[in-house]
């Protein structure tokens, strides 16, 4: 299989050391896409990048992003088209979304996505949601204004449940970004299911602390999500954790659900606690 690199993964590398190495060519189809229950879709689209021994700067990976695309989704019982917009929240700043259908736990919404001749797509269903038992914020060994974060999940941890975890630091982050872990599994978790969480790096991310900082307000989104979704962010995980050591070189494609391409179509139940450290 050819080697290519996700815009999301580039972008992340990118945002830890400056410039990266990849190529400027034209790639496969990436969807970054999810829904969530109560919520409109929000879809992004991209092409991929195949490693290069020159340095590209970071602005260069714009020239990736797909804006005219035609994005199509149903729920079973209609069909919409997705309008584009721009969208500085996001990474990259360019959306195509929706009002005409909101996420529904339990309801399965498939993805098409037509462009320059290609067909690529996806379907996922909304899990049920899990609710949060409580967030307690954990003194970091040896200081007394960071911290890291411990969810409680609700109900007890089963096998054939899979999670995503996400925060959003008011007066900080503009959107909800992925904790570290950004995902885990059923069976990796104790009875007690509990999760121990630190902040994820963002792009936009000028200063930057992987512990939370007393004084702050963190709203901790908690995801349950199909297996495929949790293994393609294990696997983002992996690359943010091992992609800059040089025993552990990570170049292989994240596992995606995308039929014809790469990236992901997930669909969320998602619950929200805030917390004052």
């Amino acid at each position: 299989m050819k080697r290519v690199l996700l815009i999301i993964a580039a972008a992340l590398l990118c945002s830890c050391n400056g410039p990266g190495r990849w190529e400027d060519t034209p790639g496969e189809l990436v969807v970054e896409g999810w829904i969530e229950a109560g919520e409109s879709p929000v879809v992004m689209l991209t092409t991929t990048l195949s490693p290069s021994p020159e340095y590209t700067h970071l602005d260069s990976l714009s020239n990736h992003i797909i804006k005219r695309a035609k994005v199509s989704l149903s729920d079973g019982d209609t069909t919409v088209i997705l309008f584009s917009k721009q969208d500085k929240r996001y990474v990259p700043p360019f959306v195509y979304t929706t009002g005409w259908i909101t996420g529904k736990a339990g309801k399965s919404y498939t993805l098409k996505v037509e462009y320059n001749g290609k067909t690529v797509s996806a379907r996922s269903v909304i899990p049920d949601m899990e609710p949060i038992a409580g967030v307690e914020a954990v003194p970091v060994e040896g200081s007394d204004s960071l911290y890291t974060l411990v969810v409680t999940l609700g109900n007890k941890a089963e096998a054939n449940k899979f999670y995503r975890i996400l925060t959003m630091v008011e007066g900080e982050d503009s959107r909800y970004i992925s904790s570290f872990p950004s995902a885990i599994e059923g069976t990796s978790l104790k009875d007690n299911a509990r999760i121990t969480i630190t902040r994820g790096k963002s792009i936009d991310h000028q200063e930057f602390s992987t512990k939370f900082k007393k004084g702050s307000t963190v709203r901790v989104k908690v995801c349950t999500c199909e297996e495929a979704t949790c293994r393609f962010w294990m696997a983002i995980d992996d690359l943010h954790t091992l992609g800059n050591t040089p025993f552990f070189p990570m170049y292989n494609n994240p596992a995606s659900n995308i039929e014809g391409g790469f990236g992901y179509w997930a669909g969320y139940g998602a619950t929200v606690s805030t917390i004052v450290i």
